[in-house]
């Protein structure tokens, strides 16, 4: 090959790769505009348990929290806000009695309640049972979770009570996760000693150490569907990225029990939030004690945390995202029913 002929080829190479190129582009466009990019997220993803199995209240009563207690074989911690079930309690008692080592962590002050934990506390003491009042650290130790065998955790939107699983909307997840439930012990241990523990499992909620940034993940990422379910809407911060994510195009849904006599302290909240676009919908019974978001189908949170600054930043509280297919279904069709059930 002559030394002229290299510099044509070459030439004819670059128109190639050229109209190549261009005609990539233009497939790409094409391809755009058959198929949309998803609406923008203003948050990362959140990561999930894959695994975690819910239950959701009333509608499965005691059985799923007293299988728990009752298949225990050597311990079973607690932490819960108020415990006053009667057959929780015996089941607590008779885990004592065949050998299982039991911690209870209870909130001394429950807000509005008085001393309704001190016969509880009383009445398991005499049993043999292990029994401290919370940290007093944190404004409220409002976590609902146990430790069973150190294997499984239970982490909760309700507390141990008869109208939890009558009369409520719970959800409960059932977290086999080994380092979720070794942090979930851990955060456990940390409080039954009155010690620091800083958390670091992604798939945790923990108030006050992540929680209110894991809530503002979750609200972020949903880029089409946001189902919500809360006791409370007390936090700017938190309804503002809800107000947000609806005006970015993102379908925000809530549904709450309305206030029944006095003063209505979700009033300001609500109103917010009804401002902004988020559609709300009123339901009375069951009761919404529940703390849920569902975002895309895709990730849930379910835990003990109220979108209230106290919650958030203030209490000692405890949550899980959540992805298992066959739970979020469950989670969508309680959340689908309560959303047709509006009063």
């Amino acid at each position: 090959m002559s030394a002229g002929q290299a510099p044509r080829r070459e030439r004819t190479d670059s128109r190639a790769w050229l109209a190549a190129l261009l005609l990539g582009c233009a497939l790409s466009a094409l391809n755009a505009c058959a198929s949309p990019a998803p609406l923008p997220s203003s948050g990362s993803s959140v990561a999930t348990n894959a695994e975690a199995r819910v239950f959701v209240e009333p509608d499965d009563g005691l059985d799923p929290v007293l299988n728990e207690f009752n298949g225990a074989v050597r311990s079973i911690d607690l932490v819960v806000y108020e415990l006053t079930e009667r057959q929780v309690l015996a089941a607590l008692e008779s885990a004592q009695r065949r050998g299982v080592q039991v911690r209870v962590l209870l909130e001394e002050h429950p807000f509005g309640a008085g001393n309704i934990n001190g016969s509880a506390a009383a009445r398991l003491q005499q049993a043999g049972v292990q029994v401290r009042w919370a940290n007093p650290r944190f404004s409220l130790t409002h976590e609902k979770a146990a430790v069973i065998d150190r294997r499984e955790a239970l982490i909760l939107t309700l507390n141990l009570t008869a109208s939890a699983f009558t009369r409520n909307r719970e959800y409960g997840a059932i977290d086999r996760d080994p380092e979720d439930v070794a942090e979930v012990q851990a955060l456990f241990d940390a409080d039954w000693n009155r010690i620091s523990y800083s958390p670091v499992r992604p798939a945790l909620v923990v108030s006050p150490d992540n929680a209110r940034r894991r809530f503002e993940a979750i609200v972020g990422q949903a880029a089409g569907e946001l189902d919500v379910e809360s006791e409370e809407v007390q936090d700017a911060g938190i309804e503002q990225a809800l107000v947000a994510s609806a005006k970015r195009g993102v379908h925000v849904r809530l549904v709450i029990s309305p206030a029944e006599g006095g003063t209505d302290s979700n009033a300001a909240g609500l109103q917010r939030l009804k401002a902004g676009g988020v559609d709300v919908r009123y339901m009375r019974k069951p009761y919404v004690h529940a703390k849920l978001f569902v975002a895309d189908g895709r990730a849930a949170f379910a835990g003990s945390e109220n979108i209230s600054r106290q919650s958030l930043d203030g209490n000692r509280e405890l949550g899980v995202f959540l992805s298992e297919p066959a739970s979020l279904s469950r989670l969508q069709g309680t959340f689908g029913q309560d959303w047709g059930s509006h009063s």
